[in-house]
């Protein structure tokens, strides 16, 4: 933190509870840096509004067909609304004509990328949240046990986001839960 010029803080054990209460009570001490968290969702949303405020046509429930790529750039997207789901009959495909385009595609972004000819190199991981109710936690807290994988508690709400486990995976939809998961966040949260 110190060569990136984020303030720090070290708080001793009873220091840390003063601050954050839900702290178990073997903590010996605590570093504070000013920290912050982004509601993905809500994030998302207010893009999705700011683009439609600056002229962009925001399309839900439809489903790139085909891209067409002129002098190395889109010059086309060929869309399917897939509004009655993926089982219903085939829609009309319309064809829009971007100036921009941006892959915003989440897990899909490897079957978009494809249909402009590329192929970039991708690593897909599969993650688990999990959220408990822990009303008086109102700090992000976070460990870095010997694992070197993160511990953190997210405040959210009337409850708390334990997280996150990660794990590598070779398909994007691989979205199961793993008993193993949840174990990990449960015994992580318990110190």
């Amino acid at each position: 933190c110190e060569d990136l010029g984020i303030p720090t803080d070290l708080l001793d054990g009873e220091g840390a509870r003063d601050r954050e209460p839900t702290l178990a009570d073997d903590v010996s001490a605590a570093l504070t840096v000013p920290d912050g968290v982004v509601d993905s969702h809500r994030l998302c949303l207010a893009n999705a509004l700011s683009t439609v405020e600056y002229g962009a046509t925001i399309r839900t429930n439809a489903a790139v067909v085909a891209l067409v790529v002129e002098e190395g750039a889109v010059s086309a997207a060929r869309v399917r609304d897939v509004s009655g789901g993926a089982d219903a009959p085939p829609a009309n495909v319309d064809t829009v004509d971007p100036d921009y385009v941006v892959n915003a595609a989440g897990h899909a972004v490897g079957d978009i990328a494809a249909k402009a000819g590329l192929d970039p190199p991708l690593e897909y991981t599969t993650a688990a949240t999990l959220a408990v109710e822990l009303a008086d936690q109102d700090t992000v807290v976070s460990s870095v046990p010997e694992t070197g994988q993160g511990d953190t508690a997210v405040p959210y709400g009337a409850a708390t986001l334990l997280g996150t486990t990660k794990r590598a995976t070779d398909d994007p939809d691989d979205v199961r839960r793993e008993a193993a998961d949840v174990d990990a966040l449960v015994e992580g949260a318990r110190g």
